[in-house]
């Protein structure tokens, strides 16, 4: 049996106005295009469906949040025992809430808001004629609370991805720097020594100074692979101060020394 509630009262006009809260509790297809007069805001509870519009098909699940606007044609099919709770609702500010999250016709489903089934399903039990348009304005609300987290949380991954890959591309452009430390790399980003190391590595899968070393090991055998046969000079282009230094660690990487690897490519290049 599905549940249906309307708000009665008479909306001003620049206000956000709720007009119904309703559970879809059996499962059901809407398989003609239709419109509605107002936007509808849905939540998938139960079982997999498919919205379909006219700028494209969007697939839905439990714990799926999915748009439909006022005077746009739409329908819903169900795959799966498909169930769902929606509010209808108008005002000048759902305009705003719309551009201010970015949703639109082609931007209508916001996926993972499984936490709001159980808060409307609440709202939607303790809610009678005297609180309804007080409920299901909190829940509308509510929902766009949370997708209001979901954008914020997609952001701050947005840019911490960018900065990883600047700081990527620093080390890329940077490891033959004699003068390299992770401590000026952490100054450059304005980072703690800790945290660069701990999200580099995390991202990566090694440490920063070892990332460097396989930079500068891996460009060490590109000079000596073009006869540049001087172990001094191969350690200081490729970032390291100390030819001695140099050496045991590419003996250490590489399982032989830089003279025999130079000796090893002169040969490879004859043949």
């Amino acid at each position: 049996m599905n549940i249906c509630k309307f708000n009665t009262s008479t909306p001003a006009p620049d206000t956000l106005y709720t007009l119904n809260f309703v559970y879809e509790t059996e499962d059901r297809n809407m398989l003609q295009f239709r419109s509605d007069t107002a936007h509808r805001i849905h939540l998938v509870t139960d079982g997999i469906g498919k919205l379909h519009t006219i700028y494209g098909d969007f697939e839905v699940k439990a714990g799926d949040i999915f748009f439909t606007f006022a005077a746009a044609q739409y329908s819903i099919e169900s795959a799966s025992d498909l169930k769902y709770m929606y509010i209808s609702f108008l005002g000048i500010r759902a305009n705003m809430l719309f551009e201010q999250f970015k949703i639109t016709q082609k931007n209508c489903v916001v996926s993972d808001c499984g936490e709001l089934i159980e808060i409307w399903e609440c709202f939607l039990k303790k809610s009678d004629t005297g609180n309804i348009d007080l409920i299901s304005e909190s829940g509308l609300l509510y929902a766009f609370s949370i997708i209001e987290r979901k954008n914020s949380n997609a952001d701050i991954s947005a840019k911490y991805k960018e900065k990883i890959l600047l700081i990527k591309k620093y080390l890329d452009e940077n490891y033959c720097d004699i003068d390299f430390t992770i401590e000026k790399l952490a100054n450059e980003f304005s980072y703690s020594k800790k945290y660069i190391s701990e999200i580099f590595k995390k991202e990566f899968g090694l440490p920063v100074q070892q990332y460097v070393t396989l930079l500068r090991i891996q460009n060490a055998c590109s000079l000596m692979e073009k006869r540049i046969s001087c172990i001094s000079d191969i350690s200081k282009l490729c970032g390291f101060s100390d030819p001695l230094y140099f050496s045991k660690v590419f003996k250490k990487k590489m399982g032989v020394s830089p003279k025999e690897y130079i000796k090893e490519s002169a040969k490879s290049s004859l043949e």
